[in-house]
């Protein structure tokens, strides 16, 4: 659910060659070690005759990339030959391999590796990683096999250096620090192998015994290794058990010291400069927060404030390490034990801050850091994520971190109020979360990623929300229902939705980062789940990257169930751009980037668009879907939070057109009310220093703007209130006879009451319906003041009742249509 990088942090390893990997030549007679490697020699020999007799044939690279298949079949037997290599480095003896058995497998390789620098996709060796899955696209696959294959060899080559020059150390006296230096060298090179592999587990080790050695600073990549050592503390997290939740009041005092330490969504935008999360999420990739941190800290006035909330972002927005007394003291002994037990936070020893070089001081002081993000989102709600940066070395898929589309669908969901509310692919829960908090009573959770269910138990429970939460399910959507009797009033769809055409991009997430081929497969699961599982006038809001926007209506039809009754949906998508500005993610190989191009022609994907949509149930002028496809000028449509935020209201207002007034008003009245209590809700931006009248005031201002704006729907001229009006003036007239007398009125001055009856009169100039209140309370006014001079002329020394009052207004209103 990123954008063109996709850059999804999960792993998937492809399925491993069969331990009896033959050579390409395997008609030769296997013999004794040194016939072993003339055989597999005389392979790569085949390879590169193969290779030059394409060059001698004059084929040019662009007919290469059309006929790709002696290229499959190169890389394939190369990658085959190359695993076969790595077992011989793996199986010679760092103490009894003769230096000519060394030298011919060097050979062996180096020919081969020869070969596979000619492949016109680039030389697969050279890619920056092995792919995390398998591709479906044969060339894809053939060269990732490839690059995992070098990447395989390398490790078990500079495995063995490092056997052998470990057997040189024991042998040798007095050079310990030049062995070392030497081992240093080779363990740190290794690190970066597995690396490359995604063996983290074997990557920090060997970077860990590289930093361990003497002199070992010149060569090794320490930030490489803190990054290892994060990566392993987010693998196993114990706050992801259900049974680690019980203590539900600890979690409380969590969220209450955060709160209380200023880490808050305002308070963390105004020191990132930030002018809402979706700029404050770009800035953070853009590495431009610490500079904007360190500005704001050096502020006049509340230093110590600001310092204690930068350090929280530092910790779990930037991912850095803190010293533990620095964390302790910000949050308190009892609630950093807490973290430390959950695993949210981890502790590094005076050693690893050695090694890690995290601080300056002598002697090293111990650090911590955060395994998880933790977001302040819509004021005072908490959500915890992985970090961007996260992966793993099996196939577990890490949880979604906050991105712009995440955001774009909490600010543009319509918040009314609501019984029961579905949140489809739900990563952390923030979409459910932010409901609950502010318009739904229960919510339910659904996502296919095992890790993400506990993500979201724990983030509701962080916010005190698990006792409204009615199921966490883990489904996948395309392949599971949710059963027929389960009806919700609202549901919201974050899917994965960038086009993966064959599973090309090999660096994508399987979950969060990849839509299938077209981009598509996860939204209209999801759509068509909805279709039968909105309750009337039940309202579904998704987020996506649409792919031929224009044509966008007709799939969404299709998606939609016959058997749902009439609704009406809004596409509001960014300005189109340009399918061939989608790459793949950076790490990807040299042949992803063509085959993908070439992969999206082939599904017939020109552009992509940022879109929202939101569908009505109940609405709409003809039975099944009705949709409307409505284009903005910015191509970064998640990017305009306020505009997001006005979405509802344009529907709405859009649907009253289809509506009668009474109907229109309902709906009105709903919005209007949800609204103004989510308005109230965020009393630090819409009422800093107003009391409980001036919020009210804040809501009624609201009420004016928006009515004043739908007023000619609302309160125009209809044929039949032309029958009703001479209806009640006929009605009023029959009245005419009435007099003082008859309603037990002493005699008054009705020159001052017309001042009253004015004041009914001028109701018609106001559209919004405090003002016309103030012209009937002036009107009662008048009425008061009149009575209150009757009783004085009359000598009486009594105070006002509603016996006075109600029929002098009777006589006013029957005055009121004979006058001018």
């Amino acid at each position: 659910m990123t954008g063109p990088h996709m850059a999804g942090c999960a792993l998937r390893m492809p399925k491993p060659l069969g331990a009896a990997s033959r050579s390409f030549c395997s008609w030769q007679r296997p013999g004794a070690w040194s016939h072993r490697h003339h055989r597999t020699e005389r392979g790569p020999y085949t390879l590169l005759t193969l290779a030059s007799m394409m060059a001698r044939k004059s084929m040019k690279k662009d007919s290469l990339r059309n006929s790709p298949e002696a290229w499959i079949q190169v890389l394939e037997k190369s990658a085959e030959s190359l695993l076969q290599v790595s077992s011989d480095w793996r199986a010679l003896s760092s103490d009894t391999a003769a230096a000519s058995d060394i030298e011919a497998l060097q050979r062996r390789e180096t020919s081969l590796r020869e070969c596979l620098k000619r492949c016109p996709w680039g030389d697969p060796a050279s890619t920056a990683s092995a792919p995390r899955h398998q591709s479906s696209d044969a060339l894809v696959s053939a060269h990732g096999l490839a690059t995992r294959a070098a990447l395989r060899c390398d490790e078990e080559k500079l495995s063995f250096l490092l056997r052998q020059e470990k057997a040189k150390a024991a042998k040798a006296k007095g050079a310990e620090a030049k062995e070392d230096e030497a081992a240093a060298r080779l363990l740190s090179r290794l690190g970066l192998q597995r690396f490359r592999l995604f063996d983290i587990e074997g990557a920090h080790a060997a970077l860990t015994s590289a930093a361990r050695l003497q002199g070992s600073d010149i060569h090794l990549d320490h930030q490489l290794l803190e990054y290892s050592t994060k990566l392993l503390a987010a693998r196993s997290l114990k706050f992801l058990s259900a049974d680690e939740l019980l203590q539900l009041e600890e979690l409380k005092l969590v969220r209450e010291r955060l709160l209380a330490a200023s880490y808050t969504e305002s308070t963390v935008m105004e020191g990132a400069g930030a002018a809402c999360l979706t700029e404050f999420v770009l800035a953070r990739s853009d590495g431009l927060l610490e500079q904007r941190l360190q500005i704001w800290q050096q502020k006049p006035g509340s230093r110590t404030a600001r310092a204690s909330t930068a350090d929280l972002v530092r910790l779990f927005l930037l991912h850095r390490a803190i010293p533990v007394s620095r964390v302790a003291g910000l949050l308190g002994q009892d609630v950093y034990d807490l973290l430390l037990r959950l695993q949210i936070l981890c502790k590094i020893d005076e050693e690893t801050s050695r090694l890690l070089r995290l601080t300056t001081q002598e002697p090293c002081e111990p650090c911590v850091f955060a395994s998880v993000a933790i977001w302040p989102v819509e004021g005072d709600l908490l959500v915890a994520t992985d970090f961007e940066s996260t992966c793993f070395s099996d196939d577990t898929e890490p949880v979604m971190y906050l991105s712009e589309d995440s955001l774009a669908l909490a600010a543009a969901a319509p918040r009314r109020p609501c019984r029961r509310l579905l949140d489809l692919c739900c990563g952390s829960g923030i979409q459910g979360i932010v409901a609950l908090r502010h318009y739904a009573t229960r919510a339910v959770f659904v996502d296919a990623n095992p890790r993400a269910v506990g993500f979201t138990r724990f983030n509701l429970a962080l916010n005190g929300l698990l006792g409204r939460c009615d199921g966490l399910l883990q489904k996948d959507l395309r392949c599971e229902g949710l059963g027929k009797s389960s009806l919700f009033d609202a549901i919201l769809v974050n899917p994965p939705f960038m086009p993966n055409p064959k599973n090309i991009a090999t660096g994508a997430s399987l979950l969060f980062g990849n839509g299938g081929d077209c981009g598509e497969e996860v939204l209209s699961a999801a759509v068509r789940l909805a279709s039968c599982h909105l309750a009337a006038d039940g309202c579904l809001a998704a987020v996506s990257k649409v792919p031929n926007v224009l044509h966008f209506p007709t799939r969404l039809k299709s998606w939609w169930s016959a058997d749902c009754q009439r609704a009406s949906a809004w596409v509001f998508h960014g300005a189109k751009t340009p399918a061939r500005q989608y790459m793949p993610t950076a790490i990807s190989s040299g042949v992803e980037p063509a085959r993908y191009q070439e992969a999206l022609s082939e599904q017939g994907i020109t552009d992509l668009s940022q879109a929202v949509l939101l569908v009505r149930v109940g609405s709409g002028s003809t039975s099944g879907l009705e949709v409307h496809l409505m284009e903005t000028a910015s191509s970064k449509l998640w990017l305009q939070t306020s505009f997001l935020r006005s979405l509802p209201a344009t529907v709405e207002a859009a649907q009253l057109k289809g509506l009668s007034r009474e109907q229109a008003a309902d709906r009105i009245h709903k919005f209007l009310s949800a609204t103004q209590d989510w308005m109230l809700s965020q009393v630090l931006v819409f009422a800093a220093e107003a009391d409980e009248a001036g919020q009210a005031n804040a809501a009624e201002g609201l009420e004016k703007f928006l009515l004043s704006r739908l007023h000619a729907r609302l309160f125009a001229m209809e044929p039949s209130d032309l029958t009703e009006d001479e209806i009640l003036r006929q009605k009023i007239d029959s009245f005419s006879w009435v007099g003082f007398d008859n309603l037990g009125v002493p005699p008054v001055d009705t020159s001052l009451l017309h001042l009253a009856v004015e004041q009914l009169h001028s109701m018609d100039k106001f559209k919004a319906p405090r003002d016309k209140m103030v012209c009937i309370g002036n009107s009662c006014r008048v009425i008061n003041d009149v009575l209150k001079r009757a009783i004085v002329a009359s000598g009486a020394s009594r105070p006002l009742s509603a016996d006075d009052f109600l029929p002098l207004l009777i006589y006013s209103l029957i005055l009121a249509p004979r006058v001018t």
